[in-house]
């Protein structure tokens, strides 16, 4: 089977490596000629993103790497992964995703296009009006690990409106691993996506928080979070926190965090109880 890649920086050239060691055809697309010669040099110099030479050098014969969209007009999934800066006002940028997928559509009315760049709420759903075959594969990786983290994944994300599309791509995941793929919609996917690095921001913040109020008592904060990780619980939404221990140690938290000069554990537990009044 043909594979499609469309931008080639530092999570497409990765994800196509991992295919083309997967024993697919991989065309590898960007708009970029330096940005292909550069690949090219990778095949003698260490590239800076962990196992990309040597996978170039081992697995390089199944990658094709050219700027021309006509390339990929017997290909049958094609996955952009493109850039999305952000804006000013927070949101990304769909630009670069949507000229890709009418690019596609120019010249491939049939294949399956499958966003895996991170977009807007919505965005999917905007793109399926240019092109009917779509769904999105949000990737969950790491810059120093990409490569490992497409092959070791916890889990995979395919938000698909037809669950033929999403098993077509998860085929492929499958060839290369055999952890779970949860199959949801678009909009889901794009929910889930944004939601997962909030709930990390939300996590690391916390770790940070217990860091310093370890450090104000003298306390081990490894042995403190190492425990509490021992007790994480799956809430469903609905009314905020009650009972007789939630609200008063939140407030405690927020008295203790603005005794001890703790900004972020103030603000921290101020948005808590703020969130759940």
């Amino acid at each position: 089977m043909k594979i499609g890649i469309i931008g080639l920086g530092k999570l497409g050239l990765p994800l196509a490596l991992v295919f083309s060691k997967a024993g697919y055809e991989v065309y590898g697309i960007d708009i970029s000629e330096d940005r292909i010669n550069t690949i090219n040099e990778f095949y003698k110099k260490e590239a800076q993103e962990p196992k990309v030479t040597e996978y170039l050098q081992k697995y390089g014969e199944n990658l094709v790497l050219t700027t021309d969209y006509n390339s990929l007009n017997d290909v049958s999934i094609i996955v952009i992964i493109t850039q999305s800066p952000s804006l000013p006002d927070g949101s990304f940028d769909s630009s670069y995703v949507e000229k890709a997928v009418k690019d596609v559509h120019g010249v491939n009315k049939d294949a399956l296009i499958v966003i895996s760049t991170t977009t807007n709420l919505g965005t999917i759903d905007i793109l399926s009006k240019f092109h009917n075959k779509i769904c999105y594969n949000p990737e969950m990786i790491k810059q120093g690990s990409i490569i490992h983290d497409f092959e070791y994944p916890k889990f995979v994300i395919i938000g698909a409106y037809k669950k033929e599309d999403g098993e077509k791509f998860a085929e492929i995941w499958r060839k290369i691993h055999d952890k779970p793929i949860y199959f949801v919609s678009p909009i889901e996917a794009e929910i889930l996506k944004l939601s997962l690095n909030v709930s990390f921001d939300l996590g690391i913040t916390f770790a940070n928080i217990i860091g310093e109020l370890c450090e104000k008592y003298n306390a081990n904060s490894d042995s403190v979070l190492d425990i509490i990780y021992h007790d994480r619980r799956n809430y469903k939404p609905g009314l905020g926190f009650m009972g007789p221990c939630f609200p008063r140690d939140a407030y405690n938290f927020k008295r203790l965090s603005l005794e001890n000069s703790l900004e972020s554990g103030y603000l921290f537990s101020n948005f808590i109880i703020e969130a759940n009044n």
